[in-house]
Formats: C-alpha cells, structure tokens, sequence
C-alpha cells in the first residue's frame, strides 16, 4: 500500500513539474523571439512537406543564405554543409562534380526545378548552373532511389529558381585576381625566371545582371552573366619550381529566363536557358596541353503544369517536361585531335495525387526520358528509358 502511494505521489510530481515547465516556457516564448519551424521541402516526399516531418535528413539553403555567404558559384555553397563534397578540376569554368556521404558524383541527382541537370561525365557538371537567379536549395541525404531512380543512391541536390517578380533590375560586378609573383617563363624546360606581373591582380571579370517584373498574376524573372578570366595562377612543377599557368583562360556567359503564370488551383511554369564557355584546356601537370581549345554549348527548357483540382477536388495533377541540348568541341592542334559530342535529352514526369477523405492520399506517377549522343570517339548512342513509377501512400 505504501508503496503504490509513493508511485502515486512521484507520478502527480512529475506531472505538476512538466506542466509548470511547458507553461513557463511557453511564457519565455510568448515574451522573446519565436522558431518557425514551417520550411516547406518538396524534395525529399515529391510533395510539399514541412521538412518537420520529413523522414530524410534535409537541409534548405535559401538565397539570402547564398547572399550572405558571398559565394560565386553552387559548389562553394553547397561545400560547406555536412556530408557534402565538391571535386574541383581546375579554377573558373572547368568541371566541378558532387558526391554526397562518399557516393560517386553519378550516384547523386541534382535537379533544377525537379528536373534533371545536364551533365557530360555521368554527373552534373555544377559549373555549368548559374547561381545568380536561385531562391533555394534542398538537399536530402541518402538513397532516394524508390522516388528518383538509380541516380539517387547517395542523395538528391534540387536548386529551386526564383518564381516571385520584384520589379527590380540588379547589376553585380565582381574582379578576382592573384598575388603578382616571379615564375619560370613557359611550361617547357625553360629556366628563364619572369618578373611578377601586376596584371595579375586583374585575373578575371564578371558581370551579372538580374531583372524580375511581376504584371497581376504572371512574374518574369531573368539573370545572365559574362565572364572573362585568364586563370593564369602559379603552381609548382614536377621540379618543385614555381610556374605560370598557361591555357587556363575562359571566356563566356549564360543566361536564364522563368515565366510564372499562377492561377486559383495551380500554375503553368516555362524556363529557358543559354550557356556557352570558349576555354583553354591546359592538360594535367604531367601532360600539359598549351595548345588545346574547347568550346561548351548548352540550351535548355522546361515546362512545368501543377494544379490542385483536375477536373475534381480530389484530383491534383503535377506534369514536368524538359528538353536539353548539351555540345562539346574539343581541339588540340599540334596534336592534330579535334572531338566532338553532342547530347539531345527529352523526358516528361507526371503525377497524381488522390485525396480520400481529409487525412489519407494516394499518389502515383512515372517518367519517361529519351537520351540521345552523336560523339567523335562513341559514335551515335540513344536510349529510351523509364527511370521510376512512382507509387505512395500518405497519411495528412
């Protein structure tokens, strides 16, 4: 008897201490600044989500955080966060590929605005992905592949365009340079030591400029940039003796546009986007190439309907479709090699959701992709392939 009367008291305790602690806190919250725990993910489900009750470990990084963080490109924002890293091969302009939690960087799938990013190596190719007209990032680490296919084994990056029109023009300019120092002349066995170059604080230029304009219900939004560096730095040879760089220079721009056209039930979103990069391709350190010249074309569009009611309030309807065209020219002179690829990439993603009652929803859905390549070195390769059907129960 004593001893239920003691559970009894230590249970009645425990009660009264827990109740005056939430209340307490709920005054501390009530009286200071408040945690919105309400970010919206749409990755990690295919769905909008609070990322509160995501399964997924998730992170959002949004275009103030990209802002304030002073970075010039997607790998260095992405670089920063846990379990992500960033394969750099070469300054400005040249490849730079992502793997998540020791994936390869074919193991992740990167998407722009849920479609699939172009890429030449079996990844994405970050540096060609501007980074001046984004409104977040989400990333979702570990496999994915029941919603995204077999490209999602490490993890999904998807980077999310700016849709809101703010009726402002933008203009950014930005100077990257070097510390002038003296290094041996050419990439040969010259041993002439040159004299430091003051040039060298104007390596690299670039201009960007954004425009967005918002008319009713239909917000336009446009970013290009053109950049020019020499990308001349130095580095020390196999002889442990300092060198320029020779070859590494680029120079090129790219441009984007968005037409969002929203409505009651849903919206109708059109994207288009223009990138080209003539470059120098100065070769490995073992293997210089100071001759060599490679041209990247790349064109792209997509076209995005959502609605909440298709033909029904039960009824929702979420169609993506997409089109890239990816061309690579590759030519070395003195070793009288030229190379070509061209990639056309064609698919469509479709899926429905069905609402039952006011807390379960059915959604399902596939994707259907076309790929097709014209190279020099493969020949003319294409393939017709479903990457996933998706099928998933909800519970609201």
């Amino acid at each position: 008897m004593l001893k239920k009367f003691i559970y009894y008291l230590f249970f009645i305790n425990s009660f009264i201490i827990i109740t005056f602690l939430s209340f307490a806190q709920s005054q501390s919250d009530s009286s200071g600044d408040r945690f919105e725990l309400d970010e919206v993910v749409v990755t990690a489900t295919r769905t909008e989500e609070l990322i509160l009750y995501v399964p997924q470990h998730v992170t959002i990084i949004t275009s103030e955080q990209i802002e304030e963080s002073g970075a010039g490109n997607i790998s260095e924002v992405l670089n920063i966060h846990s379990g992500v890293s960033i394969t750099d091969y070469g300054p400005q302009g040249s490849l730079k590929s992502v793997s998540i939690r020791g994936s390869t960087s074919a193991q992740v799938l990167v998407l722009i605005n849920g479609v699939r990013a172009p890429g030449s190596h079996g990844g994405a190719d970050l540096s060609l992905i501007p980074i001046d007209n984004i409104e977040r990032i989400e990333i979702v680490r570990g496999g994915t592949s029941a919603l995204y296919g077999a490209d999602a084994v490490g993890g999904v990056i998807n980077i999310i365009t700016k849709k809101k029109g703010e009726n402002k023009l933008k203009i950014k300019v930005e100077n990257g340079s070097y510390i002038p120092q003296k290094a041996l002349e050419g990439s040969g066995s010259s041993e002439r030591e040159a004299n430091p170059d003051p040039l060298d604080l104007l390596s690299s230029q670039k201009v960007n400029i954004n425009y967005s304009r918002r008319l009713g219900n239909v917000c336009f939004n446009s970013s290009g940039s053109f950049i020019k560096a020499d990308n001349d730095f130095i580095f020390l040879d196999l002889t442990n003796k300092k060198r320029k760089r020779e070859n590494a220079e680029i120079i090129g721009g790219d441009f984007f546009s968005d037409l969002y056209i929203s409505f009651p039930s849903g919206f109708i979103d059109l994207t288009g986007s223009l990138l080209y990069h003539d470059r120098g391709i100065p070769g490995q350190s073992g293997s210089l190439t100071p001759n060599a010249e490679q041209q990247d074309l790349k064109l792209g569009g997509t076209l995005n309907y959502k609605t909440d009611k298709f033909f029904s309030d039960f009824l929702g309807l979420d169609i993506k479709s997409f089109y890239n065209f990816f061309r690579v020219d590759y030519k070395d002179p003195k070793c009288s090699f030229d190379s070509t690829h061209e990639t056309h990439s064609a698919g469509a993603d479709i899926a429905q959701e069905m609402l039952f009652f006011d807390y379960f929803s059915l959604i399902y859905g596939g994707s259907l992709n076309f790929d097709m390549m014209n190279s020099t070195d493969l020949g003319k390769r294409e393939r017709g392939y479903m990457p996933e059907a998706l099928q998933r129960y909800r519970f609201i």
